[in-house]
């Protein structure tokens, strides 16, 4: 998935974060804790920064991956 986000000249990868577990749920996770650990895998597999914002902040948290990595 990153690698396909650096080929496509992507700067950095946004989420927007469920504001309860109502909104995980929607999203198909049956808990904020689940789509968290997703977040964690998308982070971690990252090649570009990811931006994770709310409906409420725009910003709540941005992962940079160190340099040289891609």
């Amino acid at each position: 998935m990153q690698a396909d986000a650096v080929r496509r000249g992507l700067a950095e990868i946004a989420i927007i974060a469920p504001a309860n577990a109502a909104e995980a749920r929607a999203l198909g996770y049956p808990c904020l804790s689940a789509w968290g650990a997703m977040l964690a895998r998308v982070i971690a597999g990252a090649s570009v920064p990811v931006v994770v914002g709310s409906a409420s902040r725009r910003c709540l948290a941005i992962h940079c991956p160190p340099k040289g990595e891609s």
